[in-house]
């Protein structure tokens, strides 16, 4: 009984002995289609992602993390304790519209950063989704502060493009703050003219707190309004990642790919013509093919 076990133990071993050397003899069989083939793919996609971004920027498709920074006016204390809404300010009004799906649509199809004219408005649409689901534009703010940050995944090569859809974008919700605080401050002004001229000639000891308060804040707003110039400012230099270095990354992938593609391509060729050698093997792949049409 031991012998015969030690017979098909043996016997397995020898089995699994030559299907590995059969392995290895395809391999050495096919070395030049797997070693030549591999290293042309990896050569060709070497020059695709190191010489093409240099030579030709417009074919490239390089990908650069590009972060924008935009300052936003602080009132001054006076003034924002006057003001309606006091969690209401630029900051928030600013950061707000620029995550806000339906302005970004409209903002996205004045450029080709990420707007394509073939693309039907509703598929633009969804793009746009899924362009801030995939924080490919990102709004990211800052516990303290008055500025907050945009960033945007793109090629590298509509860096400027890009730069210049920010500028208009910017320049857009400014102009929609203004609106909404440029009203507010000139009631705001008036009012405290009017308190000072009602108070002129009369006022008492008691009201001389409110007359000055009102005086206070007349100055305040004037001295705002005056050197006043916009809600936002962009600053003038972006900030700029490429993604150069995960292209030593995707080289290794494609490197790795090819190599198994090919010792596959040559088991497959190795397949062929065993079978072609075989006419039992043969007849029975005809048979198969012509069962199947």
């Amino acid at each position: 009984m031991s012998d015969t076990l030690e017979t098909k133990t043996d016997r397995n071993h020898e089995d699994d002995e030559i299907s590995l050397l059969d392995l290895c003899a395809v391999m050495v069989r096919y070395r030049k289609l797997i070693v030549i083939g591999t290293l042309v793919v990896t050569v060709l996609a070497g020059l695709w992602l190191f010489v093409v971004p240099k030579v030709f920027p417009d074919l490239s498709n390089e990908k650069a993390e590009i972060t924008y920074t935009i300052n936003t006016v602080a009132f001054p204390l006076r003034i924002s304790e006057k003001l309606p809404d006091k969690k209401i300010t630029p900051l928030y009004l600013a950061s707000d519209q620029m995550g806000r799906l339906s302005f970004l649509v409209k903002e996205f199809k004045k450029y080709t950063v990420f707007y394509d004219d073939s693309m039907s408005e509703f598929d633009f649409n969804s793009s746009v989704q899924q362009i801030v689901s995939r924080k490919d534009f990102e709004v990211k703010k800052f516990e303290i502060g008055t500025s907050f940050d945009v960033k945007m995944n793109i090629e590298l090569a509509k860096l400027d493009e890009a730069t210049e859809m920010i500028q208009t974008i910017v320049s857009d919700i400014d102009a929609t703050i203004q609106e909404y605080y440029m009203p507010v401050l000139e009631t705001m002004r008036k009012n405290a003219e009017t308190s000072i001229e009602r108070s002129r000639g009369y006022a008492s000891s008691s009201d001389m707190s409110a007359v000055q308060e009102s005086q206070d804040l007349y100055v305040e707003v004037n001295t705002f309004l005056s050197g006043f110039s916009s809600f936002l400012t962009l600053d003038a230099n972006p900030f700029v990642i490429p993604a150069s270095k995960g292209r030593v990354k995707k080289l290794v992938i494609v490197f790795i790919a090819a190599l198994f593609a090919f010792i596959c391509a040559a088991f497959c060729r190795n397949a062929v013509e065993n079978i072609k050698k075989d006419p039992e093997a043969s007849k029975l792949i005809s048979d198969a093919w012509k069962a199947g049409k």
